[in-house]
């Protein structure tokens, strides 16, 4: 799928950058669970959002994204 096209599906996770960190935010109850299930534990969290440093954060979107979930980048 091209970038630029659309889906008609709802987003489970949404990745937002804010410079030198980002954060995960999961929008759906499938996204979630994924992150319950692929993030550790005792990951830093910013209100309901899991806090990543840059150089991970494509590996889990690509992960996500790998296991059928729908992913939207903020950037």
């Amino acid at each position: 799928m091209n970038p630029t096209e659309t889906q008609n599906t709802s987003t489970d996770i949404v990745v937002e950058n804010h410079g030198s960190l980002y954060l995960l935010r999961s929008t759906s109850a499938s996204g979630h669970e994924w992150l319950d299930a692929n993030i550790e534990s005792d990951a830093l969290t910013l209100g309901n959002a899991v806090v990543c440093e840059p150089r991970y954060v494509s590996d889990i979107g690509l992960g996500a994204r790998a296991d059928g979930l729908v992913v939207t980048w903020q950037l």
